[in-house]
């Protein structure tokens, strides 16, 4: 029977916004063996991201167990979650985390540091990893040169060069065209077959799921759609209910200065129809009104008799 490599067992995670909880995963469970290849496919905010962070020891569940590469992660340090992410785990980020002021070689190149593997063989894989990926020429730009295709390219690389039992990717093919996207796909395809290296991805791209051995779709179980929204509207409500003399001193001002508005428009119009009608009435009060094409305006004199 081929081992687990990574075991999650009714996980459920819940976020606290205030008072108000947002549930993100609820009771969730999934093996993936070692050397298997899974996708995980669901709509955006069904919780994809949450899992891999849970799996990569970046985030911790509200309650559940979780096993990657046979160790009981959930019961480990923050040094032994350190160690296990830099050994075992290779994370394909979404937002890229990419070191803004290190090269494109040094953001690839400082895994291997952390391992203090010998500079030549750190060299020899930074150097077949940018050459796998097509960013061999700009190996001394920095991110802020490059584009997000790019970025992207640079964090896979960084995820695989030290060769990681585990490789958890979050939407690998997100800002790359579809030919660059195919290339990145077959060298993770590659690194599963020849290494036995375990992939699990989260994607919408169609063409990802091809490359996976298992795919499960995912979604929220959380009844009704809008969730999101519900809550923020429930938050919204409480925070009123909890401020009730600010509410009302806020309601209170919008309504004197819409009042204070509407009042002032029609004194407005009032005056420029009392300037039509009796000019007379307009210079005893010092005002003159001349009409240009049907449009007043108005001309204080100099001195206006008291």
């Amino acid at each position: 029977m081929t081992a687990l490599c990574v075991s999650v067992r009714e996980v459920v995670k819940h976020y606290c916004l205030g008072k108000v909880i947002i549930p993100a995963l609820q009771g969730i469970s999934l093996d993936v063996a070692e050397g298997e290849c899974v996708a995980l496919c669901g709509t955006s905010g069904s919780g994809k991201t949450t899992l891999l962070n849970i799996i990569g020891c970046i985030d911790q569940p509200t309650s559940g167990t979780v096993t990657v590469v046979g160790k009981p992660v959930l019961t480990f340090t923050d040094s032994q979650l350190a160690e296990l992410r830099n050994r075992a785990i290779g994370f394909i980020f979404q937002t890229f985390n990419l070191i803004p002021v290190l090269t494109v070689y040094e953001n690839v190149e400082y895994p291997l540091v952390i391992l203090r593997l010998p500079k030549s063989e750190r060299k020899a894989r930074v150097d077949a990893m940018l050459a796998a990926v097509g960013l061999l020429a700009h190996q001394r730009h920095r991110p802020g040169e490059l584009s997000g295709g790019q970025m992207q390219r640079v964090a896979i690389a960084r995820a695989l060069v030290t060769a990681p039992r585990l490789v958890l990717a979050d939407e690998p093919t997100a800002n790359l065209d579809s030919r660059t996207g195919l290339t990145i796909l077959d060298l993770l395809k590659t690194m599963n077959r020849q290494h036995g290296t375990t992939c699990i991805f989260s994607t919408h791209d169609h063409q990802v799921l091809r490359y996976a051995d298992t795919v499960y779709t995912y979604q929220r179980r959380v009844p009704g759609g809008g969730w999101r929204t519900t809550m923020m509207v429930q938050l919204a409500w409480r925070n009123v209910l909890r401020n009730r003399r600010r509410t009302g001193m806020t309601l209170l001002a919008i309504v004197s200065g819409m009042t204070g508005i509407i009042v002032f428009g029609g004194f407005i119009e009032f005056a420029f129809v009392g300037l039509r009608e009796n000019r007379s009435f307009a210079r005893s009060w010092g005002i003159f009104s001349s009409i240009n094409r049907g449009i007043p305006s108005m001309v204080w004199l100099r001195h206006i008799p008291i």
